[in-house]
């Protein structure tokens, strides 16, 4: 994983594919460019915003890819975890996968709220399944009761 990157976001899209790929992927983020439309630079914003909020996971966490289009970043610690999922192709698809809480470094036996409907956790397993636009990005966080 690198450790520091600057990503050019005036190229990005709508979705911040590039934006969230990026700090899923590399541990020091700097971002720069601005890109044509006003509303995606809004939306860099918003989500650089958000992304500060949540660097611990993306700085400190430990990193496990489900697959290509699925990355969590956990920090067992605080019995939480940030799951960013990817939709690569340029047409809409499902993004899905899965895998045991204790491969992902969380408690089975514990109970886990999450904060976006696509993703489900029932006996010890997260199941990941979105219908998504194409490149597209989205972000989902898990949190012990």
């Amino acid at each position: 994983m690198p450790v520091y990157l600057h990503v050019n976001t005036s190229h990005d899209n709508e979705n911040n594919i590039v934006l969230w790929w990026y700090a899923s992927t590399v541990r020091h983020l700097g971002i720069g460019g601005d890109h044509p439309d006003p509303a995606v630079v809004e939306n860099h914003h918003n989500n650089m915003r958000l992304y500060i909020d949540l660097q611990d996971f993306f700085k400190r966490g430990d990193f496990y890819g489900i697959n290509e289009e699925i990355h969590i970043h956990t920090l067992p610690e605080k019995k939480q975890a940030v799951i960013n999922i990817f939709n690569l192709a340029e047409e809409p698809e499902v993004t899905e996968g899965s895998t045991d809480l204790s491969e992902i470094g969380l408690n089975p036996e514990k109970k886990y709220t999450v904060d976006k409907d696509w993703v489900d956790i029932r006996n010890g397993k997260l199941m990941i399944n979105k219908q998504m636009k194409g490149l597209d990005a989205d972000l989902a966080i898990i949190t012990a009761n």
